[in-house]
């Protein structure tokens, strides 16, 4: 891709971006991004379809790159791959925090939860599923439950006013995958 275009396409995120920090998406207009990126309303256009094309194409590049990552973890058969998926995550969020805190400001969480856990899923069926059928368990229940709670566990700690660190965050949410919240509970005593 051209650099002008990746560079236009990065301002008028990051205008975007910058203005959802400071007032609802609502009260976003067109004019607002355009001004904020330094072009014309004409050049946002040339690009995107509206202020949601932006925020679909956002949540697009993390399902990419989630989806990039996963080709990385090694699906052994063993449970860690539970953790290498929580670190993974917690990396790609970590290198642009108020990205993803837009991103789940204005996108609707069962809409992220949708999109993630089916992606997961579909991960985990390809390379982990005939080990677990010697398991004794509701392999969709699981899943959805694990993944599902952990997308509500970023978001909100996205939005936590002193949130710890990702790596602290990152082992607490590893720590109720394996232990649940008996192993939680005892380990923070």
């Amino acid at each position: 891709m051209d650099r002008r275009i990746i560079r236009t396409k990065k301002a008028i995120k990051d205008a975007f971006f910058s203005l959802i920090t400071k007032k609802e998406i609502e009260h976003i207009s067109i004019k607002d991004i355009a001004d904020e990126a330094n072009i014309s309303r004409k050049t946002f256009y040339y690009y995107y379809e509206g202020i949601w094309s932006v925020i679909d194409e956002c949540w697009n590049d993390f399902l990419e790159n989630l989806e990039e990552t996963l080709r990385d973890i090694s699906f052994k058969g063993d449970m860690t791959v539970f953790s290498n998926i929580t670190y993974k995550i917690s990396d790609i969020i970590s290198k642009d925090v108020e990205l993803y805190k837009a991103i789940f400001k204005v996108q609707s969480v069962s809409i992220i939860n949708e999109n993630t856990t089916a992606l997961l899923k579909e991960k985990f069926m390809d390379y982990f599923y005939k080990d677990l059928s010697k398991y004794p368990i509701d392999y969709d229940l699981s899943m959805e439950f694990i993944f599902s709670g952990m997308i509500r566990a970023y978001k909100q700690w996205l939005f936590k006013e002193n949130r710890e660190p990702i790596e602290e965050f990152t082992e607490k949410v590893n720590m109720l995958i394996f232990k649940g919240m008996e192993g939680f509970v005892s380990n923070t005593k």
